[in-house]
């Protein structure tokens, strides 16, 4: 199933936000963004999946740690995050999490 939905990442010092498309299949929902990251939420597990051409990053919400793969320098950088709150209702995504104390905002709004 395909939906229209606004995403929104937000930090102390940046805020991005765009329209985007996204496929809800099997509790996962996945889209790319503008700058040709591509997004997978898996609902169940927990887990931000996020890649780019610089860089493939794995959050593990529900563990509370990450790994960074920077793909110029061939390096993995592992992370521990605190997740401060996750809400999941039918059309609305809402994490907060703090990486070295930066506090991270991730929404994902869809249409009905």
């Amino acid at each position: 199933m395909k939906k229209k939905a606004i995403v929104k990442i937000e930090t102390e010092d940046s805020k991005l936000q765009e329209r985007v498309e996204v496929e809800i299949k099997n509790g996962k929902i996945n889209y790319l963004e503008k700058d040709k990251t591509a997004v997978l939420l898996e609902l169940e597990n927990k887990i931000l999946i996020r890649e780019n051409p610089e860089i493939y990053m794995e959050l593990n919400l529900k563990e509370e740690k990450g790994n960074i793969y920077i793909k110029s320098l061939q390096k993995n950088i592992a992370i521990l995050l605190e997740l401060k709150k996750m809400d999941i209702s039918k059309n609305k995504i809402e994490v907060q999490y703090e990486v070295e104390k930066e506090l991270y905002f991730y929404k994902l709004e869809m249409e009905d």
